[in-house]
């Protein structure tokens, strides 16, 4: 499975100010056209009025089910992830034998 680390970047106008955006996005989304970051991007902004990271993961992992194993998640999603992961295994491994 490829990650891959998306840095995102815009100015959103708003009537009395702009409002600067930028955050990262860990996802493995598969470049094909409909299925795409960008794609997913264009759409989200197209539709949101929360410009968050998370409204944007909500929003990509709302377009697949659980079958189609693809993701996307926050910088702090992705760190949560790896050491729940990393935790699961060290409980794994450290397991006692009974004799």
């Amino acid at each position: 499975m490829k990650l891959i680390k998306a840095d995102v970047q815009f100015n959103v106008n708003r009537k009395k100010f702009t409002q600067k955006v930028k955050f990262s996005i860990i996802h493995n989304l598969p470049d094909r056209q409909g299925m795409s970051f960008n794609d997913a991007l264009e759409s989200w902004c197209a539709r949101t009025k929360d410009f968050s990271p998370e409204s944007l993961c909500a929003y990509i992992m709302s377009k697949f089910t659980s079958a189609d194993k693809y993701f996307a998640l926050t910088e702090e999603q992705y760190k949560l992830f790896i050491n729940k992961d990393e935790n699961k295994s060290d409980s794994d491994r450290s397991g006692t034998q009974e004799d």
